[in-house]
């Protein structure tokens, strides 16, 4: 179980809204979470733009949430406080609460060496891109799930 409790989050959201959270969330989309301070949490996720997103909890459940893309100016939560939300119920709790963890970089993850590889082996030999976006190599959707399967 992560830092947050999503047992009654998920209601928080339109259906519709929740499902595409789960799909930036498998793709990687929401960025390295920040303690920056007692239970208020900062992550980059990328969408159109990049957003910026914070997140207050309190006793595991969300308190607040603020987002920066458009659809947050008019709604109270969207699919990239969703993908926030999912990332840190994914956290460890060990990694959570100190001023610096072992790494001594202040509570972000450090991406491992050996998942790079895997990843950039994956990426030369299996990899399938979308051509959904005006013909631009795009990764999918199957790809970016094998992508995190591989980083679990």
């Amino acid at each position: 179980m992560g830092i947050i409790r999503l047992d009654d989050a998920y209601a928080l959201f339109e259906h519709r809204i929740w499902e595409r959270a789960l799909a930036y969330y498998d793709a990687g989309r929401a960025g390295r979470l920040t303690q920056i301070a007692p239970n208020l949490w900062h992550a980059r996720v990328d969408g159109s733009f990049v957003y910026d997103v914070d997140i207050r909890l309190r006793h595991g459940r969300l308190v607040s949430a603020a987002c920066t893309c458009p659809y947050a100016q008019q709604h109270a939560y969207c699919k990239h406080v969703g993908a926030v939300l999912l990332a840190l119920n994914d956290m460890d709790e060990s990694n959570v609460g100190g001023e610096e963890d072992a790494d001594g970089d202040g509570g972000e993850c450090i991406f491992p060496r050996d998942a790079s590889k895997a990843v950039a082996a994956y990426w030369r030999t299996e990899l399938r891109f979308s051509k959904r976006k005006q013909g631009a190599g795009v990764l999918g959707d199957d790809d970016w799930r094998a992508v995190r399967r591989i980083l679990e």
